[in-house]
């Protein structure tokens, strides 16, 4: 069986965040797969506090939260055990500044250079990028329909997500990778969140207040609270106190005089 283990096959990166796999903790193997599926696939670019950074092909701009949530770990301390022998032993470069990890993948293009004969003469016939697309929504859509999911997570379909791009104002070609990591929205649904009432309009307002995020983890506190807001009690209303017409002093003296006559008068009788 070893001996059978060579060469490399392709995964989508949808795959990732497929919701026929019940989301738990990723273990280290996957966490590596992780940072590769998020790795740029060709020159882009990133805006780390308002200036932009050119990323190469097999990097990626991250943080240690970003990856704790993404991979569902413990503590940010074991993402950084993690990241570090990994540059120990030379898979990967990883440099943090302004609060962000640019991660660098060695030997990138031998993980994804499809165009390798060996592996080309030897494989079997591959389908169309069109018809693997098509295939996994198909498959999707019949998870979604049929398959008995943890609360809200019939919620999270392409779809909705699509929506969500939407209302960010955000297309295919200026997405970050760090937005196809559905992890937080599942957590969005699992906590009530609607996504009429909550999520869209957070998502609309802070487009229109120009903020770009990289991910989806930036509007969750904004999501809650919106969330928290619309599902709170009313304020209660305490009770006026029943009007009390106002007195005097000379119409106390009187009050007073008229109870000690009444009160003599009975003492008399």
């Amino acid at each position: 069986m070893t001996d059978r283990l060579e060469g490399w096959f392709a995964v989508d990166r949808k795959s990732i965040s497929h919701p026929f796999f019940k989301r738990s903790e990723r273990s280290e193997y996957e966490a590596w797969i992780w940072l590769i599926a998020h790795a740029a696939w060709k020159e882009t670019h990133h805006w780390v506090n308002g200036k932009r950074h050119d990323v190469k092909r097999g990097e990626l701009f991250t943080t240690l939260r970003e990856l704790q949530s993404a991979w569902m770990w413990s503590s940010d301390k074991k993402v950084r055990g993690f990241l570090k022998r990994l540059s120990e032993e030379r898979m990967i470069d990883a440099e943090t500044s302004h609060g962000k990890t640019q991660i660098t993948i060695c030997n990138y293009s031998l993980y994804q250079d499809i165009g390798r004969k060996k592996d080309a003469e030897t494989s079997e016939k591959s389908p169309s990028k069109g018809q693997a697309k098509d295939a996994l929504k198909e498959q999707t859509k019949q998870i979604n329909n049929s398959s008995p999911l943890n609360a809200g997570e019939k919620d999270v379909n392409e779809d909705n997500v699509n929506r969500m791009l939407d209302a960010l104002g955000v297309t295919d070609e200026s997405k970050s990778h760090g937005l196809l990591v559905w992890t937080e929205i599942f957590r969005w649904f699992e906590n009530g969140c609607d996504l009429e009432k909550d999520i869209l309009p957070v998502l609309k307002a802070k487009a229109a207040q120009g903020h770009k995020a990289t991910n989806w983890a930036y509007f969750t506190k904004a999501i809650f609270q919106a969330k928290a807001n619309r599902t709170a009690p009313p304020p209660t209303v305490e009770a006026k106190p029943a009007f009390q017409p106002y007195e005097d002093a000379v119409d106390r003296r009187r009050r007073k005089l008229k109870e000690k006559q009444q009160q003599e008068a009975g003492n008399v009788h």
